[in-house]
């Protein structure tokens, strides 16, 4: 039986407080604390098999036993790298003095629903040197599937990283509740695109759509939990030039106006029309945070997936909107950073049907011409409906093939994370 330490500085009667709680502003405990992704995900009683024999204590920094190796989680979904920088979260001296007393005490920061950029983990690596803080007994936890590479860039092999499969895990238990089938014949939209916070190539996404006349071609749904002013233009000076934003400010101003729920899910009613949040009704689990109507995935041969990160160059961010088309039968393409689809393939098996969609905007870092290339592809698939729709209903085998590989992988992913850890104890 392994066993470790989860070491909290701060405790109020029988309560740990979280580590680093001064930087939180939220009251979501469960969400600020370590032990909420060891238990629920590293111990996950799902699959028993791969954790009956891992143990843990939770323990205070001063009653620890130095025999056992113990982790000093700080975890926060909302946090980046740069407020640790910034002193919004300091290093107490106790665990200083702990840290170079006893080598198998890590520092871990553990950032499992995000990614970060480069110049965060810079941030990190250069306060953590000058705290004196020896970088064999720090670790990194990230969705980012480029922390790998980042650990050559600045030549830290002794610092500990690791890339998590939290998101595929857990997001894998709240799809295999969804019932969607394969329908070679569909009733809704060509396209698929679902669209939550009016992220800055999002809202250039849809401008592009406008200009392009894609937009009544695709299921869509927009439905920001924030709104951006008819008349703040910066998030389009990403994609575009000045005088070509000020010819095209209707479009803009619409945009900034404009709601839409799924094609399917207006139905439901699983949106509220007031607040825009989403409203569980008896339907789903309390995993569910957005809805997951099979109906509006089965309706759409391609999904248009506008991931969290685009402009973010050097981090790859792998989340639960890349992995839906491979479980609801459907073509994936990817609004998403450079060689997001290159990390994919290094990480999983899915067939991204490659011998009819041209992914080669994966690998344009040109953030503008990405983006020009991928509303290319689309125009073309649009103007080769037929020709799609017969491969479709050809070849279920290849649709039916990433189900199950998706399945398969989703479940079995989770043991990259818990060998991580266990080789440390």
């Amino acid at each position: 039986m392994k066993t470790c330490n989860l070491l909290y500085y701060k405790k109020i009667g029988d309560n740990f407080i979280p580590n680093g709680h001064e930087i939180y502003t939220d009251t979501h405990i469960m969400y600020h604390d370590g032990m909420g992704y060891m238990s629920t995900h590293i111990r996950d009683s799902y699959d028993k098999e791969l954790t009956e024999w891992f143990e843990m204590n939770y323990c205070h920094i001063d009653d620890f036993d130095d025999s056992i190796t113990s982790f000093y989680i700080v975890d926060h979904p909302n946090v980046n790298y740069n407020q640790f920088g910034e002193d919004k979260f300091n290093i107490p001296d106790k665990l200083k003095s702990v840290i170079l007393k006893h080598k198998n005490v890590f520092l871990t920061f553990l950032f499992e629903h995000e990614s970060f950029p480069q110049e965060d983990f810079e941030i990190v690596i250069n306060k953590l040197k000058l705290e004196g803080i020896p970088l064999s007994q720090v670790i990194l936890v990230s969705n980012n599937d480029k922390v790998y590479d980042l650990q050559k860039i600045y030549n830290v092999f002794e610092l500990k990283v690791h890339k998590t499969n939290f998101l595929f895990y857990s997001f894998t238990k709240t799809l295999l509740d969804i019932k969607c089938d394969f329908k070679p014949n569909k009733d809704g939209k060509f396209f698929i695109s679902r669209n939550r916070n009016p992220k800055k190539h999002r809202l250039g996404f849809l401008f592009y759509l406008i200009k392009e006349n894609l937009l009544n071609e695709i299921n869509l749904s927009f439905v920001p939990t924030f709104f951006v002013p008819p008349n703040d233009t910066i998030p389009y000076t990403y994609l575009f030039d000045e005088n070509y934003i000020k010819e095209n400010m209707g479009i803009i101003e619409w945009i900034a106006n404009f709601r839409k729920q799924d094609d399917y899910e207006i139905e439901k009613n699983y949106i509220n029309s007031e607040t825009l949040e989403f409203q569980h009704h008896s339907d789903f689990s309390n995993l569910n945070h957005i809805p997951e109507y099979g109906k509006s995935f089965e309706n759409s041969y391609i999904n248009i997936v506008t991931e969290s990160f685009y402009f973010e160059n050097n981090s790859i961010h792998i989340t639960e909107k890349t992995l839906r088309p491979f479980y609801f039968y459907q073509i994936p393409i990817f609004v998403s950073t450079p060689e997001h689809i290159k990390y994919l393939k290094k990480w999983y098996n899915f067939d991204l049907f490659e011998d009819v969609i041209d992914h080669s905007y994966d690998l344009e870092f040109d953030n503008k011409k990405r983006m020009e290339m991928i509303i290319k592809e689309i125009k073309r698939i649009n103007d080769n409906k037929e020709f799609f729709i017969e491969f479709y209903k050809n070849n279920q085998h290849r649709f039916e093939y990433n189900r199950e590989e998706y399945k398969k992988t989703g479940l079995s992913c989770r043991k990259h994370d818990i060998d991580f850890f266990l080789n440390l104890m």
